[in-house]
């Protein structure tokens, strides 16, 4: 009888499924055909400002709107302070044809973008189940959501409450990703800080319609 060892096996992981989910499709022209002139950029976050996180958002909109012939008149960076929030949204909206919020928007309990764009325009939050879903979907396989605690769920579940009434609509940009972005009053979208949303949105739509481009048009 041998006695040598008997041989390693070796596991190999499945491949992984690419996750396809379903993209929204190019809103109505909700800001009743206005030709977009101006564009502002609002750049929300503590660690744009302390110099823990570079961004690269507001050169991205800078190009994409100088490509359009859009003007992109101002490039504002704030704190996660509701109040700075509430002020430079309402401000921009009123001021520019095209605003990009960028940032603000996580698990944490700074992260307050939602709720106080939410408190600029007088809507409530509520709990938007397609981006719920697309979370869990994406997430589901995932170490830290499967042994993640009730407190980390909540904490994560606190991304998918949304801005909710007339004016608001949240748009699913790509098929691989669960955030969406956020429009309201027709002119204001709010992106995660993270660079793939606002790159990969504004893309999707970049041939349907050339300069000077439409409300409803630039991001969907």
């Amino acid at each position: 009888m041998s006695n040598s060892p008997p041989p390693r096996v070796t596991m190999t992981p499945p491949p992984a499924v690419p996750i396809h989910l379903p993209v929204s499709p190019i809103p109505e022209d909700i800001g009743n055909r206005k030709i977009i002139k101006t564009a502002a950029c609002l750049i929300i976050g503590d660690e744009i400002l302390n110099g823990k996180t570079h961004d690269s958002n507001s050169n991205f909109l800078a190009k994409f709107c100088f490509d359009r012939g859009v003007a992109l008149k101002r490039i504002e960076v704030i704190a996660d302070d509701e109040g700075e929030i509430i002020e430079a949204s309402q401000r921009m909206v009123k001021n520019y044809d095209f605003v990009v919020t960028s940032g603000g928007i996580g698990p944490t309990h700074d992260d307050i973008t939602y709720s106080a764009l939410g408190a600029a325009f007088n809507l409530p939050l509520a709990l938007h189940q397609p981006t719920l879903e697309r979370m869990y979907e994406m997430n589901k396989h995932r170490p830290e959501t499967l042994n993640q605690t009730q407190e980390q769920r909540t904490a994560r579940e606190r991304m998918a409450l949304l801005p909710e009434g007339p004016g608001a609509q949240a748009l699913f940009v790509y098929e691989d990703l669960w955030v969406p972005i956020l429009q309201l009053q027709g002119k204001l979208h709010g992106a995660t800080g993270c660079p793939l949303p606002i790159s990969k949105a504004p893309r999707r739509t970049s041939t349907v319609h050339r300069s000077p481009p439409r409300l409803g048009t630039l991001v969907s």
